[in-house]
């Protein structure tokens, strides 16, 4: 399910269900994303880094992903998956 959390009132972080790949030696690898009841197969994983979010705050495994030929971030903070919204 696919829900939204408002902070400082200014910014969004949507939560979005991911299918992913447990290997044996830990590594989570997601395969793709739901967004507004829309499949987003990841093509490729670029980079991997625990980082700020920018509008979310806190700090998460950023996963720098291509989707479509488009370079995008989610991210991992503990069991949930987000990506960053642009402002309201």
């Amino acid at each position: 399910n696919i829900f939204y959390y408002f902070v400082n009132n200014s910014f969004m972080i949507t939560f979005v269900d991911t299918e992913v790949l447990m290997t044996k030696d830990g590594r989570i690898i997601p395969k793709c994303i739901f967004y507004e009841d829309k499949k987003y197969e990841i093509d490729k994983i670029l980079d991997i880094k625990r980082l700020a979010s920018t509008k979310g705050g806190g700090s998460a495994i950023c996963y720098f992903v291509k989707i479509k030929g488009y370079t995008k971030k989610i991210f991992l903070d503990e069991n949930k998956w987000f990506i960053e919204n642009k402002d309201n």
